[in-house]
């Protein structure tokens, strides 16, 4: 994990009477077992920005019919309250950073519930997504085409680009802190970032609601693992980040077959609307990691 970089992802989901009404935050991080040492904990969450994570994983697509992948009706992803720990006394919080390492330990993923985001934002937020791609012609969206800047890829993904582990049916868009003007006495040069400099505000407003998530929920993930709870809140403050715009394009006959996957995540700490109310269908392979 490279806790110099929360990524924030937002998604522009296709429509659908359930589309964004869980009103809750996905998390998705790397599972920590409790067996580590506190040393080797602090080892491996103490490797320097851009350092090499050894990944000993296997994709799957569970849409494939040849692949041994399988749902499991059986798996949940586990809601947690962050209340308890914005909130609650020192024993709330304890018990909340429990529930949030076991959820992490168990599928890696958890659903926040309790937080003080607006879920308004949501609303708008799609809605913006979907019109800033298609005020956008991909002439202009190649200008922008993504390259690395530190952590963070930012820039414009191409359809099947966004992935360098197999092809997926998404446009996505990265933008990382220095594309908004969030630093008192850094000026940002607008035109760099965006096609349409006017939607910064209301994209800037979202980073601000999801990175004030950032803190708690590291802290919490550390009191878990019985290390200081403290030990990176000034490594977070006004961290890197990358917020992600995707957007579902509708998909052609050709694409359907494909077994190409329609979701794109990061690497990094991720933070995202849910798009239906839990619980939700997992997708668990029987032969490597989900």
């Amino acid at each position: 994990m490279h806790l110099a970089c929360c990524a924030l992802t937002l998604a522009s989901l296709p429509a659908s009477p359930g589309a964004l009404k869980g009103r809750v935050i996905v998390l998705a991080c790397a599972a920590l077992s409790r067996r580590d040492t506190r040393a080797r904990s602090l080892r491996y969450l103490s490797r320097k920005a851009g350092a090499s994570l050894p990944q000993e994983q296997q994709y799957h697509l569970s849409d494939a019919t040849d692949s041994g992948d399988a749902y499991d009706e059986e798996c949940r992803i586990r809601t947690v309250d962050l209340g308890r720990f914005l909130k609650g006394n020192h024993a709330d919080r304890r018990a909340f950073a429990r529930d949030l390492g076991e959820a992490l330990r168990g599928i890696g993923f958890a659903v926040l519930e309790g937080h003080p985001v607006d879920p308004r934002l949501y609303d708008e937020a799609a809605e913006r997504i979907e019109e800033f791609y298609a005020s956008v012609p991909l002439e202009e969206k190649l200008r922008f085409r993504a390259s690395r800047h530190g952590s963070v890829n930012q820039g414009y993904f191409p359809i099947r680009e966004t992935s360098d582990i197999h092809p997926d049916l998404v446009e996505g868009w990265v933008f990382c802190r220095r594309a908004f003007a969030l630093d008192a006495g850094r000026s940002v040069r607008m035109e760099e970032f965006w096609p349409r400099p006017e939607m910064e505000p209301f994209f800037r407003q979202l980073c601000r609601e999801h990175e004030a998530l950032i803190p708690p929920v590291m802290q919490s993930i550390l009191m878990d693992l019985g290390c200081d709870p403290h030990l990176y809140d000034q490594r977070l403050t006004a961290t890197n980040f990358g917020l992600r715009l995707n957007y579902y394009p509708p998909l052609s006959g050709e694409d359907e077959a494909s077994g190409a996957a329609r979701l794109s995540a990061t690497k990094t700490s991720t933070c995202s609307p849910s798009c239906r109310p839990p619980p939700w269908r997992g997708s668990r392979s029987s032969t490597g990691p989900a």
